[in-house]
């Protein structure tokens, strides 16, 4: 177990999350069928993890890009703190059939999101880039869940 941990949270990005996150993105509970796993790579690591107060409850929520390097596609998981036992559970997983970057974006950070004009975002927020496609992800308090945008 301990080589497992060594071997997945070694490069600095992935270094300090919290023993709780680091659990779960150990855990193939969450997987859709294929296998995912934390990149090795040191460039890409830097844009596999993107931390903000995505649900604006207060603490820091963690979102990670998990790879399939055979297949050549990524799975997102943004993780949110739960507020009273103060340990991370997955808020969104959603695959994608390309190899995926994340930053975070603080509210108020102009995207699209319903219309075809820039709007400060309500909150903070993901994007996630590929080779051609942009999104914005950003928790929707009414329908309590994350929406994704298209941002071409």
């Amino acid at each position: 177990r301990f080589e497992k941990y060594r071997s997945n949270f070694s490069l600095a990005p992935f270094a300090t999350l919290s023993s709780g996150v680091k659990k779960i993105l150990l855990d193939d509970n969450y997987s859709d069928g294929n296998t995912y796993s934390l990149t090795q790579n040191e460039a890409r690591a830097k844009s596999a993890v993107a931390f903000g107060d995505f649900d604006e409850d207060g603490m820091e929520d963690i979102a990670v890009i998990m790879d399939n390097n055979e297949k050549q596609i990524s799975r997102l998981l943004i993780l949110c703190i739960n507020k009273m036992t103060q340990q991370p559970y997955i808020a969104f997983a959603e695959n994608y059939a390309d190899k995926m970057r994340i930053r975070s974006f603080k509210k108020g950070a102009k995207i699209y999101m319903d219309s075809r004009e820039f709007v400060p975002a309500p909150r903070a927020g993901i994007v996630l880039t590929a080779e051609d496609i942009v999104l914005a992800i950003v928790y929707d308090v009414q329908a309590q869940k994350f929406k994704t945008y298209f941002q071409e």
